[in-house]
């Protein structure tokens, strides 16, 4: 029989290694996540069970903010026209959130931190490279092994600004062959976005490089310098391809059929709003009452009206005051998480991630991909367990 002690860290263990796997399951197969992610839950209960006094536990302000998002949406789809299908998505929100849990519960030691953001930079480079091959091959709107191009670009908006924080900024967390790594993640990123196109992705990775380059000024101007050049000379690089300056110039063009049909999606959601202003229309609501009621007769793809193209929007339309406060609340609380501890380097690197995922949201109703929301949660919870859990 095995004692307590050793009981306890053979759980861990196991609980570790289940971590690995549903960072490679996430982007191949949803059954393995599950199984993990399920297997992890058992785990933990039987932990909380016998070994309450190993279980640590995430901010309370971020959690909280996200029990009130969830609340609010479970109370918006009370009042949906549709209330089972609203109810499971409220549900399916709530499920995805659970990585958020797993990097507290099973990862416990400095060493172990870093073999996870290994695994998940290994496990994030295979559809970049899967995506740079297709880009090669001739195919400049890349979504690797997904089903759309938007969802790699979802993915490359949340896993270039975390790599490539931790690749440039040194600190007691990561030595120079794990920031080497980091770079490289980073950089494969960089390269499939490029094929990818999404610009909205486009826009935050750009807007998060800024943010970070203005924070290296303060504090060493000669490598500020350095790294401006550096992306200069890239972005020059980058604007000779003729289909990459047509695409950024499609970016504030009122001519852009996929500008315009957003701008009447967002039209169609205030007056969904208007109408049902508490709790909205009920989620997974929006098409239905866009193709019956809403869609705009300038409309010239009324296909692509599934969702909003915007989470503030999207969550107007379908939930109502409460759900879209449930989500500036949650949003405010991972702020108010994060911010105190900003001068760990991995802290701000999930602070660059969290603003890039919102940048990204106005544009597209991110908070719908499943494998780069579950990978955004757990980035989240890996980053601010490290003041709790990591030990030498």
């Amino acid at each position: 029989m095995l004692n307590d002690s050793k009981k306890l860290k053979t759980i861990n263990r196991l609980g570790y290694f289940l971590i690995i796997l549903f960072v490679f399951a996430n982007n191949l197969s949803t059954a393995f996540v599950w199984i993990s992610i399920i297997s992890m839950i058992i785990l933990a209960g039987y932990k909380f069970r016998r070994y309450k006094e190993d279980m640590s536990w995430p901010e309370p302000i971020i959690v909280k903010g996200m029990a009130i998002f969830i609340f609010f949406l479970i109370l918006s789809s009370l009042f949906s026209v549709d209330r089972a299908k609203s109810l499971d998505i409220a549900f399916n929100h709530f499920k995805i959130m659970l990585p958020f849990f797993l990097p507290f519960l099973f990862v416990k030691t400095r060493r172990q931190l870093i073999i996870v953001i290994l695994a998940l930079g290994l496990a994030l480079s295979i559809p970049s490279v899967h995506g740079i091959y297709q880009g090669i091959h001739g195919d400049f709107r890349v979504k690797s092994f997904f089903s759309n191009p938007m969802l790699l670009g979802g993915l490359l908006s949340l896993s270039i600004p975390f790599y490539y924080v931790l690749a440039l900024e040194k600190d007691y967390l990561c030595n120079n062959k794990v920031r080497l790594f980091c770079g490289a993640v980073a950089a494969l990123g960089a390269i499939a976005l490029v094929y990818n196109g999404t610009r909205g992705v486009w826009v935050a990775v750009v807007v998060v490089f800024i943010l970070h380059l203005l924070s290296v000024f303060f504090r060493n101007p000669k490598i500020g310098i350095i790294l401006t050049i550096i992306f200069c000379i890239s972005g020059g690089l980058l604007l000779q391809s003729a289909q990459i300056q047509t695409r950024v110039k499609s970016i504030t063009s009122t001519k852009n059929i996929s500008n315009t049909e957003r701008l009447l999606m967002w039209e169609s959601s205030i007056k969904m709003a208007k109408d049902y202003p508490i709790t909205g229309v009920g989620l997974g609501n929006f098409n239905k009452f866009e193709m019956e009621q809403y869609i705009s007769p300038k409309a010239k793809l009324p296909t692509a009206h599934v969702h909003a193209h915007n989470n503030l929007f999207h969550f107007l339309a379908e939930t109502g005051i409460l759900g879209l406060s449930g989500f500036i609340i949650m949003f405010y609380s991972i702020f108010c998480g994060l911010m105190p501890r900003r001068r760990q380097v991995i802290i701000k690197a999930a602070i660059l991630v969290t603003v890039s995922l919102l940048i990204h949201g106005m544009t597209e109703y991110n908070f719908g991909h499943r494998e780069g929301m579950r990978i955004y949660w757990f980035i989240l919870g890996l980053a601010l367990c490290l003041q709790k859990n990591a030990k030498e």
